[in-house]
């Protein structure tokens, strides 16, 4: 009960990690180190600006290429934690950074209850031996969150002062800016249209600078003009792919070009235009050339790109050759390989390298020169291929799994990228539910935790035994036996009470998890919850023939995270959102459990209102209150509530769940306010109809059945 008020009460409206920036209305306010969307004055689904700035889908810088050199983004649970350029990064509870160390300077900055920058400190080195140099800004704002003085200090001694004045003219904002500095004083005017600078004069030159945009279809600029006193001086563009780009059509070439040394590079173009990219390279012993799009994850070849006698302004079309696959494996002749992820070869950065196959299957492990991090891919049948898509097995410390070939009903094990298949183990026996503990000179060695439990072509973590974990277990497990080259026993589900046939019931399932709901045909069919016994998680929603099917949410113990939306056979499909504690940070529409459309804007991610609407109130994804202080968060179809999402009344009341043409209808869960019970199930125009449950807030059953226009009419 308390986990779906949680749900519907936090709608996603606290602050986003990161401190407060409105380059909109207050464009001078500083910002201690850009790596959001908003931060560089960009909206929409950006992937990549300016051939420089990569984003991710949640709109964090991933990595960019600038003045300062080639820096990679990381990031934990929403907040910056690395920069590459930083040896040290500090960030507080709010993902404010506090401390950033760089080779030659400290940086520190302070803020204020509004989450704005109040003082950066440089502490810098000035030369071997010689005293340190302390830098110190001091910054103001007025009850509107504007900068209206900026001091700076050298040693404590005030150096220069700068003062803001705003005045707003329709559109435009103007900012005036007096600096005194060495008893000086210098007058200068900037102007803005929504962040975007379009005037700037000063007094040092005296010169009228007039920028003009030229703006894409997602007011994005894509070229500034620079008029100095009515002449263009400068034009200047910047090429913006949006992940949205990824289901359109794309045209990959490759153009020759001579440099100035005579040399010949290989320059990339998408659809007509430069697109700078370090994801490259020459294949081993050919001319041609291997490119990554990490936007669709699509591995494109150009023959011969690299032969010598090619001419400047040559063009190669690019051929695709794996398609949504991080991973790529190439096949040389004398039975090598080379594997490729993210577009980069992994054995040049490896230290240590094993590769072999098993029945046509590759698997290839890795350990990083310099991280140490161990990686293990796996490429399913692989034999008489050039290229293969693959992937790169799930983080596992022991870099240990298993696998039961469909074909030949054989499994085979993998250790560290060797094949351990063959090994002699001194005793086998039964390990916890459905798991194995192997011995190897009668010491207990290996724990496969699944292996009664598997299925056919899938990869399952093995692990190394632990005694101090895993000692209370083997005591409570009967010796077994079985052999590994057996086949595995099918487990059977248990029905604990009611009816598990054709009602509502309670039963362990063969998943490991505990299903409470109905039931037809002796499976999961309409309403139900399945707890996960390891504790990972839970379902809350509608099932059909056992699977996840229509809507439901799903939440991730370890991370905090739910999807909430529609589901197909155990996959999210169709529309739906994650969030993060209490925060929105995907939404869109789904396809076998990846996003094929994202459909949350950059005005929701800020949360910046437009009326009653925070987000895309129209056709999309946003927030709306009602006049009488009703909320609702979820999708809309032509200004209606549309497919999925949150209703809540001003007096309490809350239905998360199916919305059809505005109206409550599908499957969905309701909180009544004056008792705190709650029902789940199936709704039409808003009342109660087919079969649910009802649920008093002790979150005690009070009753189960099928309901007609909100009354109980076959109980069960």
């Amino acid at each position: 009960m308390k986990q779906f008020i949680y749900i519907i009460t936090a709608l996603c409206f606290s602050n986003l990690f990161a401190q407060n920036v409105d380059l909109v209305n207050a464009p001078q306010n500083p910002i201690a180190l850009k790596f959001k969307l908003e931060h560089f004055n960009l909206k929409g689904d950006v992937y990549c600006y300016d051939n420089r700035y990569y984003f991710n889908k949640e709109g964090l810088l991933t990595k960019k290429s600038d003045y300062q050199g080639d820096n990679t983004f990381t990031y934990k649970n929403g907040k910056l934690v690395n920069d590459s350029a930083s040896n040290e990064l500090k960030v507080n509870d709010q993902g404010y950074i506090t401390s950033q160390k760089l080779t030659y300077s400290l940086n520190d900055y302070t803020y204020n209850e509004k989450g704005l920058l109040t003082s950066y400190t440089e502490t810098r080195k000035q030369g071997y031996n010689e005293p340190l140099i302390v830098k110190l800004k001091k910054y103001t704002y007025d009850t509107q969150n504007r900068i209206v003085k900026e001091e700076e200090y050298l040693s404590n001694v005030l150096k220069s002062t700068k003062t803001f004045k705003y005045q707003k003219e329709g559109a435009i904002l103007k900012v005036f800016i007096e600096e005194i500095k060495d008893s000086k004083t210098e007058r200068s005017e900037k102007r803005y249209k929504e962040g975007r600078l379009t005037y700037s004069k000063s007094d040092f030159d005296n010169i009228e600078l007039k920028v003009e945009a030229v703006l894409d279809a997602k007011a994005n600029s894509i070229k500034d003009q620079h008029i100095n006193n009515g002449t263009v001086t400068d034009t200047f563009d910047y090429s913006i792919v949006y992940y949205s780009d990824a289901n359109k059509p794309i045209d990959y070439k490759i153009v020759i070009k001579k440099g100035a040394n005579g040399n010949l590079y290989q320059h990339v173009y998408r659809n007509g235009n430069y697109f700078s990219t370090s994801l490259k390279s020459q294949l081993e012993g050919t001319n041609d050339l291997l490119f990554y799009d990490d936007l669709t994850q699509n591995y494109y070849l150009a023959k011969d790109a690299y032969n010598k006698t090619l001419t400047d302004g040559f063009n190669i079309k690019m051929e695709l050759i794996a398609k949504n696959s991080e991973a790529l494996l190439k096949n040389l002749p004398e039975n090598k390989v080379v594997v490729f992820y993210q577009g980069k070869n992994v054995f040049l950065n490896s230290k240590i390298s094993n590769s072999f196959s098993n029945e046509n299957h590759i698997f290839s492990y890795h350990v990083d020169k310099k991280t140490f991090e161990e990686k293990t891919f796996f490429f399913k049948d692989a034999k008489d291929k050039i290229f293969v898509s693959g992937e790169l097995l799930p983080e596992n410390k022991d870099q240990f799994y298993y696998y039961l070939n469909g074909k030949t009903n054989k499994d085979f094990i993998v250790l560290k990228g060797k094949n351990i298949s063959n090994t002699t183990y001194s005793n086998q026996v039964e390990f916890g539910d459905y798991g194995l503990l192997t011995y190897i000179n009668n010491v207990p060695t290996y724990v496969f935790p699944d292996y009664y439990n598997m299925e056919k072509d899938k990869i399952y973590l093995a692990r190394m035994y632990d005694e101090k974990s895993d000692l209370e277990i083997l005591k409570n497990t009967k010796a077994s036996t079985t052999t590994l080259n057996t086949t595995p026993k099918a487990p059977t589900p248990e029905c604990v009470s009611g009816n598990c046939i054709d009602g509502y019931g309670e039963q362990k399932t063969i998943n490991n998890s505990t299903f409470t709901g109905f039931f037809k045909n002796g499976k999961p069919n309409g309403f139900g919850k399945e707890t996960y016994n390891d504790g990972s998680g839970f379902y809350e929603g509608t099932f059909k023939d056992g699977f996840r099917d229509g809507y439901g949410f799903y939440k991730w113990n370890s991370s905090g995270q739910y999807y909430i939306g529609q589901w197909q056979t155990g996959k999210q499909h169709g529309y739906g959102y994650f969030k993060k504690d209490t925060e929105v940070f995907q939404a869109g529409y789904y396809e076998n459990g990846k996003q094929t459309r994202n459909m949350l804007t950059q005005n929701f991610i800020n949360k910046q209102a437009v009326g009653n609407c925070i987000g895309d109130c129209t056709n999309g994804f946003g927030f709306y209150q009602y006049a009488n202080n009703d909320k609702y968060v979820g999708f809309f179809t032509n200004s209606k509530r549309n497919y999925i999402g949150a209703y809540t009344w001003a007096g309490g009341n809350a239905f998360m769940g199916e919305f059809y043409n505005d109206q409550l209808t599908g499957q969905a869960s309701e909180f009544y306010k004056v008792d705190e019970s709650t029902y789940y199930g199936t709704f039409s125009n808003g009342k109660r109809h087919g079969f649910g449950a009802y649920f008093n807030k002790s979150n005690q059953l009070v009753s189960k059945g099928y309901w007609e226009n909100g009354t109980l009419k076959t109980p069960y």
